[in-house]
Parts: structure tokens; sequence; C-alpha cells
């Protein structure tokens, strides 16, 4: 039975992992665990993976790394809880030097000391791609009150603390347009790239005493706002347009989305998602200026907005149609000085700077015969390419497709997959370093060959 929903594979960690083991304070299911460890141990885990959870054509690496630590975080602040501490697991790809991930650590480490969280460890491991894990430590406050999700009752009111659907509208126009997007949508473009996780606001919920559960909205609210309610409620949702941020709203329509579509979907807004009593609201919303009601629970189930029955859904890992996960296998990485795809060359008359193609160590034994000199070819998945449309012009507008649209080897082509003709100027070790490369830096290498001899009539 194939595995195809992220509740599907829980139910068979479930089964191998009953709950009720000891030190457990909460069954499974919440954004931490609590644990009966001096008081109570808040902890969490998360993977940030590449061409996962992050691309590093548009992320910069103080984005990486800022984010794998503030995903945890806010995990902790949706207990209401303190952070503390965290550890820190890398995966370690051939071709990003100290550059990159010097810049990794720095964006971490400045997030870090504003929360004064301690690294308390981790762990290295060579991979085929970028990748962090980390497990935070935290918490609960003065009070020893933690908010785990539930606690709803028909009536209750619901009320978030942060935006809804900013991080879903910027990863749409990062993976539309690059880079660029960061300058024309900026608040969109933050909320996914760099999450502020709402530790400050989680404690003093918590401290309040004033909400009866908590969550964070991770997986957009359609998806998470069930997993506060529980199974046998539903809620009534009352938003309008006006009610989100501007920005939001303008980028929807160049998105030809609708706003209350994206709030909905959402995805990495890491908001608060509350539930307290309808007699405490106000006092909530005095004690966080940037929370506001969205609703009330009902005691009929499914969500409803604005009187309509909601039918979209959130993020899932596991639910997206079959292939649509299939990955290639890299077998290298470019390194390059075109930093971006808006530096690339377009057309192969151009001119493109030398670069160095850094391969598994492993293939050291399949490069012998190899030499300055020769001509080889080189295909890769240009994971920098714009994806959003079938038809594309390097030049002009990319609805009306124009002669010699598939010569063009950029990261601007129709089909991410790259067909390159260079020639072998050196070789150190496993690393190539080739003439006139169009691809970015950390473009994935999937082959290698010796260039094909024409042959006779």
């Amino acid at each position: 039975m194939p595995l195809n929903s992220e509740d599907a594979f829980l139910a068979r960690i479930e089964h191998h992992f009953p709950p009720g083991r000891p030190l457990a304070l909460l069954e499974r299911g919440d954004d931490c665990a609590l644990l009966d460890v001096a008081g109570g141990l808040l902890a969490t885990s998360d993977l940030f993976l590449e061409d996962v959870h992050f691309r590093r054509s548009y992320f910069a690496p103080e984005d990486i790394g800022h984010k794998a630590l503030a995903v945890n975080l806010s995990d902790i602040a949706a207990m209401g809880g303190k952070a503390l501490a965290f550890t820190l697991s890398l995966m370690v790809p051939p071709g990003p030097g100290e550059e990159f991930w010097d810049g990794v650590l720095a964006g971490m480490a400045a997030l870090a000391k504003a929360h004064g969280v301690h690294l308390a460890g981790g762990d290295l491991s060579r991979a085929e791609t970028v990748g962090l894990d980390i497990c935070a430590l935290g918490r609960p406050g003065p009070a020893g009150r933690v908010l785990a999700r539930g606690g709803c009752r028909p009536g209750d009111a619901l009320f978030v603390v942060g935006d809804l659907g900013l991080a879903r509208a910027g990863l749409l126009i990062l993976e539309r347009d690059g880079l660029a997007a960061r300058e024309q949508w900026p608040v969109c473009c933050a909320a996914h790239l760099r999450p502020e996780p709402r530790l400050a606001e989680g404690l003093a919920l918590a401290e309040s005493g004033l909400a009866r559960g908590l969550m964070g909205v991770s997986d957009g609210l359609a998806r998470d706002l069930p997993r506060l309610l529980g199974p046998d409620l539903g809620a009534d949702l009352d938003l309008a347009a006006g009610d989100l941020h501007p920005e939001l709203t303008a980028l929807a329509g160049t998105l030809g989305q609708g706003p209350l579509e994206l709030a909905l979907r959402g995805g990495e807004d890491y908001a608060l998602l509350g539930v307290a009593a309808l007699g405490d609201l106000e006092a909530i919303l005095k004690l966080l200026p940037g929370a506001r009601a969205i609703g009330a629970v009902s005691e009929r189930p499914g969500l409803r907005l604005n009187g309509v029955p909601v039918t979209v859904s959130g993020h899932d890992h596991f639910s997206a149609p079959a292939g649509a996960g299939l990955r290639l296998a890299p077998i290298g990485r470019v390194r390059s000085p075109l930093a971006s795809r808006d530096q690339a060359p377009k057309c192969e008359d151009e001119d493109a700077p030398r670069a160095w193609i850094d391969l598994d160590p492993a293939l050291l034994p399949a490069l012998d015969g190899l030499e300055a000199g020769q001509k080889i070819q080189l295909l890769t998945w240009l994971h920098l390419a714009d994806r959003s449309v079938l038809r594309v012009h390097p030049r002009g507008n990319r609805d009306v497709p124009k002669r010699g649209v598939l010569a063009t080897r950029s990261p601007d082509r129709p089909n991410p997959i790259g067909l390159h003709e260079v020639t072998i100027l050196e070789i150190k070790g496993t690393s190539l370093l080739v003439d006139g490369l169009e691809a970015v830096d950390g473009t994935p290498v999937v082959d290698v060959k010796p260039a094909l001899k024409k042959r006779g009539k």
C-alpha cells in the first residue's frame, strides 16, 4: 500500500511506536514533545533540504541558515515556550565552499544570538545535496504552562498572530522571477526566505493564561486549523481581502490567484493560530497588537470561509501527483562566477565564463583518459529554470515563442535539462576547469561524456 500522504506515513510510525511512553507529558502530534525532565523539556526537530525546502538560486546562504533554525524555534513559540539550545547536523555535498557555509552559519548564528539560543552539538556527513537537520530544545515559561493543540469548544474565538499567505506568495513569485522578485515584492519574499519565530508572543500567551490552545501555521490554514480543532469540530472563518497584507493582495493579482485562496493554502507562514473563550478575545488583542480574530469554532464539522465551504487544502509533502517527486541524482556541481540566472548568457554565441565542475570523489577512476584540451559534454539539471511557463523567449515576451528559442542553453530555456559541449582546460583531482559554461553556481551535474565524434558520410 503506497504511503501517499503525511497521515498515512504517521500511521505507520504509530504502529511501530505506540503512544504512552515514559517521560512524555503530551502524546505525539503537537508542535513539540513535552518531556518530564526538570520541570518539562520541549523538543522539536525539522529537516531543511535543498530543492525540497529551499533553492540556492534565490536563497542567500544567510537565508538558508536563518530559516533552518527559525522553523524549529517557531515550534517552541507555538507551545508558548522559551527556547534554550539546539543541535545541528549538516549534509555537505561537493561544490559549496567556505564562503557558502560561512554565510549559512552566520545567518543561523545571528538568529540564535537574537533569541539567546545555544548551539549544543551536532553531526556532519557527506551527501548529494545541501541539507540541515536541527533539533531545538526549550522549556515552559515561569508559569510552567504550555499551550498544546486542542482545547477548542463550540463558540470559542479563533485568532492568529502574524500574516497569512505571505510566504506562499513569496515562494510562487521567487519560483517565477528568481532573485528579481526580492526587490519588487520584499515583504512576501522575506516571509518565505526569513520567517521570524514569534517566541515572545507565544510566551506571552502562555503566561497570560488567556489562550486555550495554540499551534504554528506551517502547512497552511486550511490544513493546520483542523489539527487545532480536533476531529469532531469545525470552524466558521471571517476573512476579507482587506484583512490581508496589502502586498499579498497586490501580488495575488500578478500571480493570477485570489488573495483569500493564498491565505488558506498558505504554507510556512509560521504565524501563531490560537483559540480562546470569546470573553477573553479582547484581552488577547490588547496583549498582542499584532493578533486578530479570524472566526469561531463550530460544532458543525468542516471549514467555511464567509459562509462558503472551504475546498482547498494546505501543503502535504506526500500528496503530490505520482512522478512529481522525481529527482535526478547529481554526480557533481558547477562552481562558477555566475551567481544568478540574470547573469547567465542566453545564447551560445555569447561569452560565458570559465567554470569548475566538482565531481564526486568516488568518480576518480572514471576520469582516467580525460585530459586538458579534450571536448566533453555535460548534462546539467538547470534547477534555476523558470518552469512556470512552457513557452519562453530569452529576450522578449514569454508568451510569444521566437525563432531560435530551442537553441538557448541558459537557465531561461523552456526545459530545465541543459546539454553543454565544453573543452577541459585543467584537471585537479575530480574537479574539471572548462571553458564557456552558461550554468550558474551550484547547478547539479547529472552526467559527463566525451564529445561524440562526427561520423563519416
